[in-house]
């Protein structure tokens, strides 16, 4: 599974620096060597889906996409993990409806919920 860590505090995503352990527990890596366990109040662990878009990139979760309805039109989902189904979903932003991953391949990401909730969340953040 391929993971990325965003820190709450910075509001940016860690690229470098860390490291999954097999029980799914990020530890910071200096210089080669583990140093200590990431405190997850102050970081999200994001998992990728496994499944790629229209552009040949990697959904994760949280990435917004914008799916064409049956009607022509389009709107944005949101990824998330489904913890009762134990499997991904694409939600719009009233949870009315989801999109099937087969529809996943074929949108475009247009961006996350945490460099862009603005494209997901209307009247929120």
């Amino acid at each position: 599974m391929k993971y990325k860590l965003w820190s709450k505090n910075e509001k940016k995503f860690v690229e470098n620096g860390w490291v999954i352990f097999p029980d799914g527990r990020p530890f910071w890596m200096t210089y080669g060597e583990i140093d200590a366990g990431v405190y997850m109040e102050d970081y999200a662990l994001i998992k990728s889906t496994g499944i790629k878009n229209i552009d040949n990139i990697e959904i994760y979760e949280g990435d917004i996409l914008k799916c064409k309805l049956y009607n022509g039109k389009y709107e944005n989902y949101v990824i998330v993990w489904d913890e009762e189904e134990a499997g991904f979903d694409a939600l719009n932003e009233d949870k009315s409806n989801f999109m099937s991953p087969s529809i996943w391949t074929v949108s475009e990401i247009v961006g996350n919920i945490y460099e862009n909730p603005e494209l997901f969340y209307k009247g929120e953040n």
